[in-house]
């Protein structure tokens, strides 16, 4: 009986070998046929290859003329239940209550509670396959039950968009019962089984469950190098960074025989902002795998462009500059090297060379699918802004008009085809209006306000809860003589935010007093 529970996890019966499909092929070109018969064997596998391909009308056909012609076993009560569950739960409940009296059968027990979960029952299910789990003798084939049955639990079929949020919970927090019960079943640990089950719960997205299986496999054997391997890679993916880096450290306490343990170690720490353990992470790197490093120049670059990230943090820009330029001379054309150079420079007050720097990144041919260029460019963008502040005339529309072009390019990498598609589609669009919002202050500075209010509407119908958005679409629409639209505006500016910049934007008194005017508030 051991197909049935196969084709409930699987969809499938078994393996078709060569002998199977003849006799399969040979049902269907001879049947009904004069003076041609077949045997029960033949009609079992002719069902079960029927229901497979989910043509139950044809299944339940033969399976009727199946029972009529020999005796009705055990097997075609099973692929009845079994038809039941495509087609009618209720039934396939009552057919395996039925049966499993008749045959104490437990692979109706099974059914039973398949179909109870089928139905969004989870209570009954759970009682009837605690049962059925009771009865199985082998623990290790019970551990494996329940480990399946939360596997099946986390499919496709229940992994709905619209599940209600009280039936998700009931059905995650029995999925971990179920993992629950598996780990106490399996008191001496499989750890080859425990370690699949924990990858199919990975790909399943089901994070807790995989973690809640490596560490039980870990307690039994902390040296289980693959255990390990995944349990780090599952919290770096999760954004677990404190976790994941001491999970890298044991990788390296062990020695797990992976090169590249300290430098995702670093990268950890990097996320936390803790840059000095990233640094000494990073260096560690550079020290155990020298030769790595000779063999690859892409990865050597990256490397010391993090170093020089986690010095510039910590206000090491001479430091910084050194190791960004040790990288220009394997690279040139480094993007990355370019930008952090740009910075070094302007953090340390020398505007001249950081503009060099910003415009040699800002005019290169960028190879997005290979790169994280977005947020470099918005960084880009930023310095020009900045350093405006303090220029004159020529040079400051010149570096407006730049942060304008950097601001629009990290706009168009972050919605390249292949980076978007895998990001939150709201996430995106704040990213995308603060952007549009930053680009439009730039044309607002130069007093292009017509440009200005286009990419700060843009901005408004993306993510209209960004900071000072409703602000400067007041202001362009009272320059641009919109006085109604500025009024609408202005009622969404908060307090808070427009006491802030009353001080050194005076037109906003201006449109606060006309506003009050024109509603009969007092002035």
């Amino acid at each position: 009986m051991e197909q049935f529970y196969e084709y409930i996890f699987t969809g499938s019966f078994g393996e078709y070998n060569l002998e199977r499909m003849e006799m399969i092929e040979d049902f269907f070109a001879n049947v009904g046929k004069k003076n041609k018969f077949f045997d029960s064997e033949t009609y079992e596998a002719v069902i079960m290859f029927l229901i497979e391909r989910n043509n139950i009308t044809q299944a339940r056909e033969i399976l009727f003329t199946a029972r009529e012609m020999f005796h009705d076993n055990v097997v075609y009560r099973a692929l009845e239940v079994i038809i039941e569950l495509k087609d009618n739960l209720t039934k396939a409940i009552s057919h395996s209550t039925k049966y499993y009296k008749e045959t104490l059968d437990i692979v109706f027990l099974f059914t039973k509670a398949v179909a109870y979960f089928d139905q969004k029952n989870y209570d009954k299910g759970a009682k009837v396959f605690d049962s059925f789990c009771k009865k199985v003798e082998n623990s290790d084939w019970r551990s494996e039950a329940y480990l399946q049955m939360a596997i099946y639990l986390n499919g496709d079929k229940y992994e709905v968009v619209d599940e209600p949020d009280e039936e998700f919970m009931t059905r995650t927090m029995l999925i971990k019962k179920l993992v629950d019960k598996a780990l106490k079943c399996n008191t001496e640990v499989d750890d080859k089984m425990l370690f699949f089950y924990a990858l199919q719960f990975q790909m399943l997205e089901n994070v807790r469950e995989a973690k809640t299986i490596l560490n039980r496999i870990i307690d039994s054997n902390s040296y289980h190098r693959d255990a390990w391997r995944l349990l780090s890679e599952i919290l770096f993916e999760d954004e677990q960074y404190a976790e994941a880096a001491e999970a890298y450290k044991y990788r390296i306490a062990i020695n797990d025989g992976n090169t590249m343990n300290h430098f995702q170690c670093g990268v950890c720490y990097s996320r936390l902002g803790k840059w000095a353990d990233a640094l000494h992470y990073y260096e560690l790197q550079e020290k155990n795998y020298p030769v790595m490093l000779m063999d690859n120049k892409e990865f050597y670059c990256t490397l010391k462009n993090n170093q020089a990230e986690c010095l510039m943090k910590m206000g090491a820009f001479d430091r910084a500059l050194e190791l960004c330029r040790k990288t220009l001379e394997i690279d040139p054309n480094n993007f990355q090297s370019l930008v952090k150079i740009a910075q070094c420079h302007y953090f340390m007050g020398d505007s001249k060379e950081a503009v060099e720097y910003l415009l040699k990144a800002l005019k290169m041919h960028n190879d997005y699918q290979n790169n994280e260029y977005e947020s470099l460019f918005e960084t880009v963008g930023d310095i020009f802004t900045e350093i405006s502040e303090n220029q004159e005339d020529a040079d400051k529309r010149e570096s407006l008009y730049n942060s304008v072009l950097a601001y629009s390019k990290s706009f168009m990498f972050l919605n390249v085809t292949g980076k978007a598609e895998n990001r939150n589609f709201e996430d995106i669009q704040v990213q995308n209006a603060i952007r549009m919002l930053k680009i439009g202050r730039s044309y607002t500075i130069l007093g292009d306000y017509t440009s200005a209010l286009v990419n700060f509407q843009l901005a408004n119908y993306m993510h209209s809860e960004i900071p000072t958005l409703q602000l400067f679409l007041t202001i362009c629409y009272f320059r641009l003589g919109f006085t109604q639209e500025a009024f609408i505006h202005f009622e969404r500016i908060p307090t808070s935010e427009l006491e802030q910049f009353k001080s050194f934007m005076p037109e906003l008194s201006e449109i606060e007093k006309k506003y009050r005017e024109n509603n009969n508030l007092p002035i």
